[in-house]
C-alpha cells in the first residue's frame, strides 16, 4: 500500500551512456516499474546493449517506436542510402533471434496502475501507417476518439521533449522527453509518475547530464553507418 514511484522513458536510440545514467537513478529510487514508449534502437552506437536490457529486465513494460518498427518490417522505401546502410547494420547486429523476440513488443498497449489506466503509444511519422496515428493532421481531441473513455492518461514519445498537456478531456498527455537524443544535449531526460492509493497521481520531469562526449566518441570507435547525418540530426553536430 501507499505510493507506488513508476518512471516513464522513451527515445533511448542505442545511446548507452546516457541509459546507465538512468538505471543509475532507477537502481537508487528502487523501482519496479519503467514504462518505455519505443524507439531504443537505431541513431546510437550500442544496439546490442540496449536491447540486451530492455528485452530481459523485468522492470520494463514495452512498446515499439517507429525505428524499431522499422526494424521489424525491414520498411527502408524512403531512407536515404545512409539510413539504409544504418539500418541494414542494425539488423545484421541484432541477428534473428533479437529481432524475433522485439516482433512480440506491441506499438501501443493500456496498462492499469492503482485503477489508472494508461495509453502508451510512441506516435509515428506518416510512412508507418500500421502504428497507431497520433500527429497526422488531426486535433488530439480527434486522436483521442478512436481511444474513448478507456484511459486516464496518455504517454507518447518520438518528439524528444518533455511536455505535460495538462487538459485535454481531463485527462493529461506527457511526454518524458529523450533518454539518449534530448533537445538540449548531453542531458538523460524521463518522467515520474507516483501513484497514491487515494487516487491522485503526482507528475514530474527529470534531466539528469551525462557524458555526451564519450557516447559520440563511440560513433567513430563503432563506426556507425550513417554517423554524421545522426550526430548533425540528433546531436547538434556539423
Amino acid at each position: 500500500m501507499g505510493k507506488e514511484k513508476v518512471l516513464v522513458i522513451a527515445d533511448i536510440h542505442s545511446n548507452m551512456e546516457a541509459f546507465n545514467v538512468f538505471l543509475q537513478y532507477a537502481e537508487k529510487e528502487n523501482v519496479d516499474k519503467i514504462l518505455n514508449l519505443g524507439d531504443f534502437i537505431q541513431e546510437g552506437p550500442n544496439p546490442l546493449e540496449v536491447f540486451d536490457i530492455i528485452m530481459n529486465d523485468k522492470r520494463f513494460i514495452n512498446i515499439l517506436g517507429n525505428t524499431d518498427y522499422s526494424i521489424v518490417t525491414n520498411c527502408c522505401e524512403e531512407f536515404t542510402e545512409g539510413e539504409k546502410e544504418h539500418q541494414k547494420w542494425n539488423i545484421n547486429l541484432l541477428g534473428e533471434e533479437r529481432i524475433n523476440k522485439l516482433k512480440t513488443v506491441p506499438t501501443e498497449r493500456i496498462i492499469e496502475i492503482k485503477g489508472k489506466k494508461i495509453l502508451m503509444v510512441h506516435s509515428r511519422i506518416d510512412s508507418m501507417n500500421e502504428l497507431p496515428l497520433l500527429y497526422q493532421e488531426v486535433t488530439l481531441d480527434e486522436f483521442t476518439e478512436d481511444y474513448g473513455d478507456v484511459c486516464d492518461y496518455v504517454l507518447i514519445g518520438h518528439s524528444h521533449c518533455q511536455t505535460l498537456v495538462k487538459y485535454w478531456k481531463g485527462k493529461p498527455i506527457i511526454n518524458p522527453g529523450s533518454i539518449g537524443c534530448s533537445r538540449d544535449g548531453g542531458y538523460v531526460s524521463f518522467a515520474v509518475m507516483e501513484f497514491d492509493d487515494d487516487g491522485t497521481v503526482d507528475i514530474s520531469f527529470k534531466s539528469i547530464k551525462y557524458n555526451i562526449d564519450k557516447i559520440i566518441m563511440e560513433f567513430f570507435n563503432e563506426n556507425v553507418p550513417d554517423k554524421d547525418n545522426i550526430l548533425k540530426l540528433f546531436y547538434n553536430l556539423g
